[in-house]
């Protein structure tokens, strides 16, 4: 009975913060021409569509005649990214970070690297050796595609003789059943949007997306005075989905992806009055 409760709670939160954002944009936001890259999210990215100021369309950037027509781009993934011409990626109208800092993101070992110099090394999940479960991540993937759960050393030893294994980088597995990724707009220095989807699991060790989660629900993040310290030391301005795990009241950032989030693409909308 506390889980079907804690569902329907999650499910009227939802419909009272669409709501509330249709309302705030008809209210407040001026009409803008929004192209996307196209991506398989599409139809779901256009649920609300109906309600929507915007003229908002998806289309393959490298098929782009001109962006001129356009007042926000927003590329989805790094393919869309890198098709992008090169004076729109300093253009103002671009969702998203500098070059650098957009490949910096992609790459978890230098990520990691970069904020370790930092002083970050508490936020992160250091892998440290004989301490099990750790996972082995593709240092550049797609949701959590080629993630994989090791649990002792001789599974370790195995994986380390595969061709493909300084593709990968090692972390260590944070406990816990709850995990966030927390859908960020920081604009000149400051957050200007911010909401979460939190995460909560049956499974022992879960993997998100791997695993599905027993209960999905829309969430403030408490740990935003944190993301923007860490965003503005690494020069990020625009849209990113931080996955995160809260352990012993702190986060332990898992990746920062320069780009909207695939679990907050229904909701995508609410971040265009900002922009």
């Amino acid at each position: 009975m506390n889980r079907e409760f804690a569902i329907l709670s999650a499910k009227l939160r939802k419909l009272s913060l669409v709501v509330y954002w249709l309302i705030l944009d008809w209210l407040l936001a001026p009409s803008k021409r929004i192209l996307c890259s196209s991506c398989d999210w599409d139809e779901t990215s256009t649920r609300f569509a109906p309600w929507f100021k915007y003229q908002f369309s998806f289309k393959d950037f490298a098929t782009v005649a001109s962006f001129d027509t356009y007042d926000i781009v927003i590329p989805i993934s790094s393919d869309a990214y890198l098709a992008l011409p090169e004076f729109l990626k300093c253009d103002p109208r671009l969702v998203s970070p500098n070059e650098s800092t957009f490949h910096l993101c992609n790459d978890k070992r230098r990520l990691f690297d970069q904020l370790i110099e930092l002083g970050y090394r508490d936020l992160l999940p250091i892998f440290t050796e004989n301490e099990f479960p750790c996972l082995l991540k593709p240092l550049k993937n797609f949701n959590s595609n080629g993630v994989q759960l090791i649990e002792n050393e001789a599974q370790l030893e195995q994986l380390r003789g595969r061709d493909d294994f300084h593709e990968h980088m090692l972390q260590a597995y944070i406990p816990g059943k709850v995990e966030l990724a927390s859908h960020i707009l920081i604009r000149k220095g400051k957050i200007r949007h911010a909401w979460a989807i939190e995460y909560s699991f049956s499974e022992e060790h879960p993997i998100n997306i791997q695993n599905c989660p027993k209960l999905r629900r829309i969430v403030r993040d408490p740990f935003l005075y944190i993301w923007e310290e860490l965003l503005n030391r690494i020069d990020f301005d625009g849209i990113c989905c931080i996955d995160y795990k809260p352990f012993q009241g702190s986060p332990k950032l898992l990746e920062i992806n320069p780009r909207i989030g695939g679990s907050f693409r229904e909701y995508a909308f609410s971040f265009f009055r900002y922009l």
